[in-house]
């Protein structure tokens, strides 16, 4: 039966990429010799100027609303249309919170396709049969990007993309003096079984090089110096990765602060403005038209509307494999303030093990005596006594990538009362519990906690299955029951958890799709997945830059920045995050017919 059903999928994934290749090849066949097309219903009369910089962009997201404050910022026209009523009201409202660097990693990888693969039995991925024919292309690019190979290259441009984007996000906070709760104390990985953890370990060391830093492999006292909190659940760790450099906080907060910032640098937004459509004239995109029917032009679109990107830019005959992956969070209260700052656990004077500068990082095995117990008092994080055992993190710093730093370890934890030190009864870190369905977040915010994950493949589905939210406060109880029982979460009705579900835009390999297409002046952002609050001042960046360089290009002025070095680099970003290598030609090894200018 098992091989009647895998043969059966097989014939059907090939009838589609087949029907997918011949609609693809028939379409640019057609494009050279289509003098207008027209997917609205409004006139395509244009009224703007070509060389003028007005750029509409269709989503007020995370990724929408960088964008618009990045090209705002270099002198464009931008207006926002949002279907909702206010920003960042969809995908972006409750997330995870979680700003990754050393933990972001594409979703297509050999153990999630495992996973995948047995979701109908084992609950870890919920797929809803309905939805199975509309994943079947999905699926296959999927499965072709799960090898070991394309999930390390995956993971070594994510790696890239999230040190810029913390590096920009931080810019911004500085500059515009934002408060979102924002934290730089890491990210604690727990692990309940040996071997899981064993695995864990062997997966970091082969990533290791990809991204630059490794992180820490800590017993499981050392897990509890790092996060106090774990101090009741601490028999049933048998270890812990913690990964210094991940951030985290409230992405909503972040999106209402930088859309008050583009309004006041002139930035137009409308909300409830459903876009239904694209103006399109040889090859030329010259505006949107929404649900009424309203025609808008610009001679520059940027899609980032979450799944409807995918809608939207087929409509312009260009497949974007992005198809929405359900998420659910709960929002628990915590009267135990988390700590808000870059608090680090390290002890003052600290160093992590740097005796190999020139090779790629190494965590070699855990299973060692405790250092922190033999000889370290219990208020210090045992970390640099890590570096006398078996347990031992080495960093480099990379001069081929500069936005790829060392690890700092020079700060003291705090000792300001109104910061959390050691010893303090809040959360500190963000923790992932290994061991649950689709690894679940619990993030502190302030006086919030985000429980967050699952991974529910439902169409557009919006409604909540309310067993998710009480599971997911059920794994809360179980990280934290102190924290459960001073704050009273098993007495909570189901109204105040704050249950929420968002419809992540989710890319086959797990890279985000942003840049150019082959419709000239037409550009997508989105296909983030679970990593949009992470890559979104990244991929915002590069975006922008491309828009700059076409535009350059379009008023016949040279781009004197175009051979700097950070061109360079974005423009290699660029080429590795391009629609166009979802094309079927590409699935075959070809280079596809007349899309040479998306891949600039």
């Amino acid at each position: 039966m098992k091989k009647f059903l895998a043969a059966g999928s097989a014939v059907c994934a090939g009838l589609a990429l087949t029907n997918h290749f011949i609609n693809e090849t028939n379409q640019a066949r057609s494009r050279p010799n289509l003098p207008f097309r027209m997917v609205g219903r409004a006139p395509a009369t244009n009224p703007i100027d070509s060389t003028s910089k007005q750029c509409i962009v269709v989503g007020a997201g995370l990724e929408g609303l960088t964008t618009a404050y990045f090209l705002r910022e270099r002198g464009w026209q931008v207006t926002v249309l949002d279907a909702a009523s206010g920003p960042a009201t969809q995908t972006s409202f409750a997330n995870a919170g979680l700003l990754c660097r050393t933990t972001a990693r594409p979703i297509a990888s050999p153990s999630n396709l495992k996973r995948i693969l047995s979701s109908y039995t084992s609950g870890h991925v919920k797929i809803n049969a309905k939805e199975t024919p509309s994943l079947i292309k999905w699926g296959v690019w999927y499965v072709r990007s799960s090898t070991r190979g394309r999930y390390r290259h995956g993971s070594a441009v994510l790696a890239e993309l999230a040190a810029l984007s913390q590096a920009k996000i931080d810019e911004l906070t500085t500059r515009l003096s934002l408060d979102f709760n924002l934290q730089k104390t890491g990210l604690l990985v727990l692990y309940r079984s040996t071997p899981h953890f064993d695995a864990a370990i062997r997966n970091e060391q082969l990533l290791a090089g990809a991204s630059g830093v490794a992180p820490v492999a800590l017993s499981p006292q050392q897990c509890v110096d790092v996060e106090p909190t774990l101090h009741e659940t601490v028999k049933s760790i048998v270890g812990g990765i913690y990964h210094r450099l991940d951030w985290f906080g409230d992405a909503h907060k972040f999106c209402t602060q930088i859309a008050a910032a583009c309004e006041r640098d002139g930035v137009l937004f409308k909300y409830n403005t459903r876009v239904t459509s694209l103006l399109i004239e040889n090859q030329q995109v010259h505006g949107v038209v929404t649900a009424e029917g309203e025609a808008m032009h610009a001679c520059y679109v940027v899609l980032a509307a979450a799944s409807d990107t995918a809608l939207l830019a087929r409509q312009a005959g260009i497949f974007a494999p992005i198809v929405p992956i359900k998420g659910y969070s709960i929002t628990l209260p915590l009267s135990s303030t988390a700590h808000s700052g870059s608090y680090s656990p390290l002890p003052s004077g600290a160093s992590l093990s740097e005796s190999n500068t020139t090779s790629s990082p190494t965590l070699v095995a855990h299973n060692v005596p405790d250092p922190v117990a033999a000889s370290t008092p219990p208020t210090a994080v045992a970390i640099e006594a890590i570096s006398s055992s078996d347990v031992v993190a080495t960093v480099r710093a990379d001069p081929t990538h500069p936005l790829v730093s060392t690890l700092s370890t020079s700060s003291a934890p705090p000792t300001a009362p109104t910061e959390l030190g050691p010893g303090a009864s809040g959360p500190r870190v963000v923790l992932i519990d290994s061991e649950a369905d689709s690894h679940v977040y619990a993030t502190p915010l302030g006086n919030r906690l985000r429980v967050a994950g699952i991974a529910e493949f439902s169409g557009t589905d919006k409604s909540i299955r309310s067993e998710v939210p009480m599971g997911l406060r059920k794994l809360a109880i179980g990280l934290y029951p102190s924290l459960a029982r001073e704050n009273g979460w098993a007495a909570l009705p189901f109204t105040d958890i704050s249950a929420w579900c968002g419809l992540r835009p989710a890319s086959p390999d797990g890279l985000p799709i942003s840049g150019p297409t082959a419709v000239q002046g037409l550009y997508l952002n989105s296909g983030h997945g679970t990593l949009g609050w992470s890559m979104c001042a990244a991929t915002a960046t590069l975006v922008t830059h491309a828009l700059e360089s076409d535009y350059s290009t379009a008023i016949g002025v040279a781009d004197v920045s175009a051979a700097s070095e950070e061109a360079l680099s974005y423009n290699k970003l660029l080429s590795s995050l391009n629609v166009n290598r979802f094309s079927t030609w590409r699935f075959f090894g070809v280079n596809p017919p007349n899309m040479a200018r998306s891949e600039k």
